[in-house]
Parts: structure tokens; C-alpha cells; sequence
């Protein structure tokens, strides 16, 4: 019932914002995001409130008729999933606690128990808004490098010099669900500039067999920022 009336209308309202030029979707099956039946983790770069509410309707309208393909969001708990206004979008929603450590494994777990039905999960790796993050990973000349904010140094800065070629460094969540599921992972680079957003959609890929959890996560972030170069 939620994905014919709140799916509905968020995704006729979506088409629109696409049809007049506010949101831009670029890339790999931009009309219609790839879905693996091993399960998708979207992993988007996430500068601003607007992507966890555009991105579940890149896969509208075809969820519509395949409710396998109405991705599940993971909101903080306390900044959104408990307000009362976020009660229409809770069934596909997993509640992220970042101040409980004693729940992130349970979490983690539902998540996988999700993508190991062929579900659609989309994931912030790196625990929130780009420009709250302390350290960073910046794309210039064909080098990728680690930067991180500090005395004098303002993620503003880091974002200019690096001509916002930047992503906040990921948390160890991802690189578990990539260890202990078998699910592909869609990179979405997202950038705001004004009302206006643009979407790319990189390809689907999993990582290296063999890759240490540290190694995971910086092959993740890398495929993530090279996004930004096409």
C-alpha cells in the first residue's frame, strides 16, 4: 500500500523534478538502475539532505510492480527515522544508530538478511554529510590522495582546492556487508550546485577477491571519487 501511494506520488514528483532540469541522471542505465539478484548496495556520495530523498526513485516506476526493487534507505535514527513526519517511509527504511555501538552488528545484520534476498539497500559509507566528515580522499591529476580538516584547514578548503573532487572517508560497515554477502555495489556520485542535482550512476562492481577490510574500503572510496572524472 506505501509503495502505491507514497511511492507514487514521490516518484511522479522525482520525474518531474527530472523532466524540468532540476535533477540531471547520468550514466550506467540512467533510465533505469542496474538491480542484481544477489543484492545492490548504492553507495552515493552524500553532500546535502536532498539524495536520500531523490535516490530510492532512480528504480521508479518499475518498483511499482516488483516490490523486490523498492530499495531500503538507512537513515540516522535519531535525526530522522523517530520523527514523527518519517512514518510513511519506516517499512523501507533500516535505522542507523551511529552513538549505540552495541546495535551495529545487529543492524549490519538486518542489512544482509536484506541483500541476501536480492534487495536494494542505499548506504552512505561514510556515516553522514561529506562536509561533517574529519578526514577525507581528493582527486587531482590523476592522484588520489588523503586530506583530512584541522587547524586552518576547513572542508570548504579542501573542497575548492580539490574542485569538488572529494569524498569523506567510509566507515568498516560497508567492507563487512562486502565480506559476508555476495551483493554488487552501485556507486552514485551526487553534486548539488543551487536547487539542481546531478546524478551519475557508476557501474555495478564488486571488489577484489583477497582484499584485506582497509584495502575493501579504499577500493570502494577510489571507485566512488573516479566518478567525479567522467
Amino acid at each position: 500500500m506505501v509503495v502505491w501511494t507514497v511511492g507514487l506520488f514521490c516518484g511522479l514528483a522525482f520525474s518531474l523534478l527530472r523532466l524540468v532540469g532540476v535533477i540531471k541522471v547520468s550514466g550506467y542505465q540512467a533510465k533505469g538502475a542496474v538491480h542484481s539478484k544477489r543484492g545492490l548496495i548504492v553507495m552515493y556520495r552524500h553532500p546535502s539532505l536532498r539524495e536520500p530523498a531523490y535516490l530510492p526513485f532512480l528504480f521508479f516506476p518499475r518498483f511499482l510492480t516488483n516490490f523486490n526493487l523498492v530499495p531500503f534507505s538507512t537513515p540516522g535514527k535519531a535525526g530522522f527515522y523517530s520523527k514523527w513526519w518519517y512514518w510513511p517511509f519506516r517499512p523501507a527504511s533500516v535505522p542507523i544508530d551511529g552513538e549505540n555501538h552495541r546495535i551495529i552488528m545487529p543492524t549490519l545484520k538486518r542489512i544482509k538478511a536484506i541483500l541476501d534476498k536480492g534487495g536494494i539497500v542505499l548506504v552512505a559509507p561514510g556515516g553522514g554529510r561529506e562536509f561533517k566528515g574529519r578526514t577525507f580522499k581528493t582527486l587531482g591529476a590523476g592522484t588520489i590522495e588523503t586530506v583530512r580538516v584541522g587547524p586552518g584547514v576547513r572542508y570548504d578548503d579542501l573542497s575548492t582546492t580539490a574542485g569538488g573532487k572529494i569524498v569523506r572517508r567510509f566507515r568498516s560497515g560497508i567492507g563487512w556487508l562486502m565480506d559476508n554477502t555476495q551483493a554488487a555495489v552501485l556507486p552514485v556520485w551526487v553534486e548539488n550546485k543551487g536547487i539542481r542535482t546531478k546524478i551519475t550512476i557508476g557501474e555495478p562492481t564488486r571488489s577484489p577477491e583477497g582484499l584485506s577490510r582497509k584495502k575493501t574500503l579504499e577500493f570502494l572510496e577510489n571507485t566512488l571519487l573516479e566518478l567525479k572524472a567522467h
